[in-house]
């Protein structure tokens, strides 16, 4: 490892110096799967996978920002941005608890030390070589705060970040809730208000339709719910909901038809609590620890 970090040292001073790649492994739940990850890079030098330490990276496109490191010594909440190619994220978000317990791996090296297989005939960049890498940055995953048909937006935050810090497997954030929305602790059971970012729906919200049902016709701002069949509430099914924005909708299933359907959500913001609850009678009088501290 001693004689790969010398080369990246030389690298770096290089005059021409190759192209530094990014390689990202997300896992969604370090709690149930810790060892479950998808591994993936932003795909602007290779068009298809690329192999680096014997791990095959797929192209996804990938937009980040805020890594760098703070002189002042504050911690860093970087953000990254991953296209939604065929709602893999969304899918990813929908069954691992919106990866409230996932982290991100963040791995940089340059083109000419990749493994030997992205090439026929050998790295003609360069002597392949699996220990010389930039760095190795692992971060958890604060919040997600956007999601849409063409992109999710994760913020990151250390893990040395103490507004993070675990008890009892449940993260603690300084400004947002921890509990799980329409779940334990929230229990949340009216119509829906708006979108997990905050948005509002692009229809005026109407009458409750129930579970959906692929025979019925749906009309504008009628809203339904799925159920989870591996996720429970009290002994009870935990239930996503979701609003039409089309009539004559029918037949296309909620989590899959985002052009049909906008899912229900909360950004866990105070203010968002608020419009569910009222100022008067939020849970617990806030969020637990805060006693009722105004974040909004």
């Amino acid at each position: 490892m001693g004689q790969g970090k010398t080369k990246i040292s030389r690298s770096l001073l290089d005059l021409q110096p190759s192209a530094v790649l990014d390689f990202f492994r997300i896992y969604p739940n370090t709690v149930t799967k810790p060892n479950t990850y998808i591994s993936i890079h932003g795909g602007s030098d290779f068009g298809g996978a690329i192999f680096w330490q014997g791990i095959s990276y797929q192209p996804v496109p990938i937009e980040v920002e805020g890594f760098e490191i703070n002189g002042n010594g504050q911690l860093s909440r970087p953000k990254i941005r991953i296209a939604n190619v065929d709602y893999l994220i969304t899918s990813l978000l929908q069954n691992n608890e919106d990866l409230i317990y996932g982290k991100v791996v963040r791995k940089r090296t340059f083109l000419k030390y990749i493994d030997d297989i992205n090439f026929d005939g050998g790295n003609p960049f360069g002597e392949a070589d699996q220990s010389a890498e930039i760095a190795e940055e692992e971060y958890l995953i604060s919040q997600k705060t956007s999601e849409n048909k063409l992109y999710v937006e994760l913020e990151l935050t250390s893990p040395l970040d103490l507004d993070n810090y675990e008890v009892n497997n449940r993260v603690i954030l300084g400004k947002y809730c921890s509990w799980l929305y329409r779940g334990e602790g929230c229990r949340y059971n009216k119509q829906p208000i708006e979108q997990e970012d905050g948005a509002n729906f692009s229809v005026p919200v109407g009458s409750d339709q129930n579970i959906w049902s692929s025979t019925k016709v749906y009309l504008r701002g009628q809203y339904v719910y799925v159920e989870h069949n591996r996720m429970t509430v009290n002994n009870q099914k935990l239930k996503t909901y979701y609003v039409s924005t089309q009539n004559g909708n029918i037949n296309n299933q909620p989590e899959n038809n985002p052009s049909f359907w906008q899912k229900d959500g909360c950004n866990k913001s105070m203010t968002a609590c608020k419009k569910r609850f009222g100022a008067s009678t939020l849970p617990f009088g806030g969020y637990p620890g805060t006693d009722g501290f105004n974040y909004g």
